[in-house]
């Protein structure tokens, strides 16, 4: 027995070539992100030049505005603060339209940057208290995040409203986002020849029958800036499609996560078929609709608390 599981292993030479082979594809892929990053982020954190796209105006407006708010909701903030930050803004207000959301938002955070370094008063439009609290029980909480489920049976016969897709949306909305630029963007996909398409450049949906909606979410490589935020896409769009897929689930939705762990062959197919911009970051795809009245669900045992958490102490 032992003898023949050893006849069966590859040779060391054939070993050492497969290794090779797959460190090589590896670092082709990443060559592939690195440029696709490259060649699309924006300044980080510089003094506006009159050049610069409409999209990395966006980035530093953003981030600037953001900054004043975040200092303004400090225990005790900095006074004066936000020089630097105050003159980006400056420079940016005379790149955006004015009639643009985002030169309201840059402008009412210079204005409350300027009052509470003036006289210390904090503007409330720009750093409210919250007006909603949180209400749920426990037992309510538990019993929300425990009844969602991955489902792979789908009732083909009854189609999702597109008003539950857009109310997703808007509470997916509330997802925190890396200075709040909300980079993400999800396409629900309904034809059926474009629903083939996807799914065929996605290797875990096999077996699933008919997929009411199809999602896919991507992120906008140009939201983002500089070596630090070069991993920020994947995160920010992970964290909006787990949003997403709990509002789908809060809306009485059934929704199955698909991975995009593939080549950036495969990816390309999806942006060709889908009109996807090179500059867009593929996330993942999910399938939604109403579960089948005699669907199942994976087991899917979990780790216990204690071995996926730790408390750091001294």
């Amino acid at each position: 027995m032992i003898e023949s599981i050893k006849k069966s292993l590859p040779s060391p030479i054939v070993d050492w070539v497969y290794r090779k082979r797959m460190k090589l594809r590896i670092a082709q892929e990443f060559a592939k992100d690195f440029r696709r990053y490259v060649n699309n982020a924006a300044y980080e954190d510089k003094v506006i030049p009159s050049h610069m796209t409409a999209r990395a105006v966006e980035v530093q407006g953003t981030k600037d505005y953001h900054r004043v708010e975040k200092g303004l909701t400090l225990p005790e903030p900095k006074r004066p603060f936000g020089a630097a930050v105050g003159e980006r803004l400056d420079q940016a207000l005379h790149l955006v339209p004015q009639d643009a959301s985002l030169f309201t938002y840059m402008a009412s955070a210079r204005e409350a940057l300027s009052v509470w370094n003036e006289d210390g008063t904090i503007t409330d439009s720009v750093s409210p208290f919250p007006q909603r609290s949180h209400s749920l029980s426990e037992a309510d909480v538990r019993a929300f995040f425990e009844s969602r489920h991955s489902v792979r049976h789908f009732d083909a016969n009854r189609p999702v409203e597109p008003g539950l897709l857009e109310d997703a949306v808007q509470l997916a909305q509330s997802t925190p986002s890396v200075c709040n630029r909300q980079s993400w963007h999800v396409r629900f996909i309904v034809d059926s020849a474009k629903k083939a398409a996807a799914r065929s450049n996605q290797n875990g949906n096999a077996g699933f029958g008919e997929i009411p909606v199809l999602a896919v979410v991507t992120t906008d490589s140009r939201l983002f800036a500089g070596p630090g935020e070069r991993n920020q896409a994947w995160i920010d769009g992970g964290l909006f499609a787990m949003s997403l897929t709990w509002a789908l689930h809060g809306l009485g939705l059934a929704t199955c996560m698909l991975n995009m762990s593939v080549s950036n062959k495969k990816a390309d197919a999806l942006r060709r078929d889908l009109g996807i911009g090179a500059h867009e970051v593929i996330i993942m795809q999910i399938a939604i609709g109403y579960a089948h009245e005699q669907h199942r669900v994976a087991r899917s045992p979990r780790r216990m608390p204690t071995e996926v958490s730790s408390i750091v102490e001294d």
